[in-house]
């Protein structure tokens, strides 16, 4: 659903730029496009390669086969685990 948004930004913001007709309007875009392109962009910390993904799957498997896990038999006790973490 987001992706059909951004194509539709898009294609506005494309028709929108074919239709300009003066030079300096072109330009000046032009120099603000540069000028984004160049800022650094903020990355983002919490996105994970697929390798990195599947190496946290198999080490949280080597825990839980080690006995390092904790079971949880009601909502109520999942509720006071949760609230003393």
């Amino acid at each position: 659903m987001a992706t059909l948004t951004i194509e539709r930004q898009q294609n506005d913001i494309i028709r929108s730029i074919l239709n300009i007709k003066n030079p300096e309007i072109l330009k000046d875009l032009r120099s603000y496009i540069k000028k984004k392109s160049k800022e650094k962009t903020v990355e983002d910390d919490t996105i994970m390669t697929k390798e990195e993904f599947f190496d946290m799957i198999d080490k949280t498997m080597e825990d839980y086969e080690q006995g390092c896990y904790t079971r949880v038999s009601s909502k109520e006790e999942l509720h006071d685990f949760l609230n003393t973490l």
